[in-house]
């Protein structure tokens, strides 16, 4: 897979990669931005949720109380999505270009819908630091030291604020949004007294969590805010009425299996549960060095992570506790820079793990005219050398080992060499063809510094954040991407700027796509049962690869209606009881009076 320079998380590495003076690693040439967070009349939103992201990625996200300015960073340099949020105003996200060292970004957030309220106990006080949920969109939040609570929510629409407290009760508002003064008043509800025995005996420590078998995701969830005491007892209490699936466990005894309990609205139902204790099997065995000799205090760890991780003896033998009978695990075993593999059976035979000791293996990495590449990527690790040479340490695989080589616009490089040739020589990278295309406003005017995002030119194969390419055009508004997926494979592009999106595809390198940047477009329709009967209360969610998923909640009429900016979306909606799920595509911008209609039985 190749290389996005302008955005990859650093992987530490040893700290000094060579003696030439020329490689460093990108840790070495970060950047990092200081972001304020503002509201209409300029002054510091508190408290605020920032997301950095390269497109199509996951975010470093940082929380902050006050956000007149919170940094985010080290990063590589690069092009950035930019998100902020903040309770009861509008998120946003934009893209920002981070240079070496520090950059400064100004983030405005418009008031946006909102639900607020306060949480009191049975006597009227306020209740601090109470769980909330909001439904159907799963928000989750708590009250503060006051018992007011503010969350954010996507528009208007019928939606159920739950809160629950174990130990001080629960309450439950459907309110039409958007709403304020909403009094949540705790009360103990349906009641569960649970004890939990081992062998005959009280077990102490042990956790529940009911899961509401009418419901899904975090409004069906309700774990125990405390534990077991020494009677192995627990009085859990605020639930809605309905059928539950009780879950218990404890650490280092076996989980009782799923039970149903059936709880009343003012009624007290006692629950008595049985664990078993995990003694579990054992698996043992020896770590060696290459010559057979035993290697002593080695760490030994199973996968699954059923047990805990053992340390060899002066004999170099160890044995692994509390796992399961019959699987096969893959046990890793690191002394120092050594380090080895095997796959065993716990309560079979021993297990016998070789260690390999890591080596430094050095080269050249050029083009095809013979210049020296001076950013690129080997085995995982960032180097930056104008000469072109890079010295990384790997563990060989037997008696070979594999070096893949990225370099930004080109085509990867894989080569297997024999585990004894630590220098490698050059390795010839080739320039990769490239996807071009042109983004423009509205007006037809060049829109430069956009932000481009190819889906595809990596390969859809690839994962995580390396996974899509991004660049910005010049002034002219042009941009070029290398394509390293397979020739003809259809790559989509979308760009950004301003808060406006426009998308378009591209079927081979050469071939020329011509974006055109729009706002949002008004969508709208509702959502019906299986007689036609409208269904309030539920989350219409549109999803785009590159966008983060935008939510629509219905109204009592089961309506539902907003904007969203230009591209494909895949909907869906939530909850969704039916037996057969349907999804549903929308085009944006398509039929100006779209009108889209679901089914969601109830």
């Amino acid at each position: 897979m190749g290389v996005a320079p302008e955005a990859r998380r650093t992987r530490e590495v040893v700290e000094a990669l060579s003696s030439d003076a020329g490689v460093r690693t990108a840790a070495e040439v970060g950047a990092s931005v200081t972001v304020a967070v503002i509201d209409p009349r300029g002054q510091p939103i508190e408290p605020c949720l920032l997301g950095l992201r390269f497109p199509g990625g996951r975010p470093l996200e940082r929380a902050a109380r006050s956000c007149a300015a919170v940094e985010l960073g080290p990063l590589p340099p690069g092009d950035y999505l930019l998100a902020a949020e903040a309770p009861g105003y509008r998120r946003s996200e934009r893209p920002v270009h981070l240079e070496v060292g520090s950059n400064a970004a100004e983030v405005l957030l418009e008031e946006g819908p909102s639900l607020s309220g306060r949480v009191v106990d049975a006597s009227g006080r306020p209740a601090a630091g109470v769980p909330l949920v909001v439904s159907p969109i799963g928000v989750v939040a708590r009250s503060d030291g006051a018992g007011v609570f503010r969350i954010s929510i996507p528009g208007p629409g019928v939606y159920r604020v739950e809160a629950h407290h174990a130990a001080r009760g629960g309450a439950e508002r459907t309110v039409n949004a958007p709403a304020s003064d909403i009094l949540l008043e705790l009360r103990p509800r349906a009641v569960l007294e649970l004890q939990v025995l081992c062998e005959g005996r009280p077990v102490e420590g042990a956790l529940a969590v009911l899961f509401d078998r009418r419901d899904q995701g975090p409004g069906g969830q309700y774990p125990a805010d405390r534990p077991t005491g020494p009677d192995g007892r627990v009085r859990l209490q605020g639930f809605p009425p309905g059928t539950y699936a009780l879950g218990v466990m404890h650490p280092g005894m076996l989980s009782a299996g799923s039970q149903e309990v059936v709880l009343h609205d003012g009624e007290t139902t006692s629950r008595t549960v049985r664990l078993t204790a995990d003694r579990g099997t054992t698996l043992e065995g020896a770590v060696v060095d290459r010559a057979g000799h035993p290697v002593a205090g080695a760490r030994v760890v199973a996968r699954p992570f059923d047990g805990p991780p053992a340390e060899t003896g002066s004999d170099g033998g160890f044995q692994l506790t509390s796992l399961r009978e019959g699987v096969d695990y893959l046990l890793t075993a690191v002394a120092g820079s050594g380090q080895g593999t095997a796959t065993g059976r716990a309560g079979s035979g021993a297990v016998r793990i070789e260690l390999g000791e890591e080596r430094l293996y050095r080269g050249r990495v050029v083009d095809e005219a013979r210049r020296p590449v001076a950013t690129f990527r080997v085995a995982g690790v960032d180097v930056a050398s104008a000469a072109g040479r890079f010295s990384v340490p790997l563990r060989a695989s037997g008696e070979t080992v594999t070096l893949t080589v990225e370099a930004p616009g080109m085509i990867d490089e894989r080569l297997v060499r024999p585990s004894g040739q630590e220098e490698v020589g050059d390795i010839v990278m080739r320039a990769a063809p490239l996807v071009r295309g042109v983004v423009k406003t509205a007006d037809g005017r060049p829109a430069s510094g956009a932000l481009v995002t190819c889906e595809g030119c990596r390969g859809e194969e690839a994962l995580g954040d390396g996974a899509r390419l991004s660049t910005r055009c010049d002034a002219a508004g042009r941009f070029a991407l290398p394509l390293l997926a397979s020739y003809g494979v259809l790559v989509r592009l979308v760009a950004m700027k301003d808060g406006q999106l426009g998308w378009a595809e591209a079927g081979r390198a050469g071939e020329e796509a011509t974006l055109v940047l729009g706002g949002a477009e008004p969508v709208r329709g509702r959502v019906h049962g299986a007689e036609g009967k409208p269904v309030s209360g539920v989350g219409v969610v549109f999803s785009e690869p590159l966008l983060d998923p935008q939510w629509m909640v219905t109204a009592a009429d089961g309506s539902f209606a907003g904007e969203l900016p230009p591209g494909i979306y895949q909907v869906t909606v939530v909850p969704d009881r039916g037996r057969n799920r349907r999804t549903w595509t929308v085009r944006v911008p398509g039929d100006p009076s779209l009108d889209l209609e679901v089914s969601a039985p109830p």
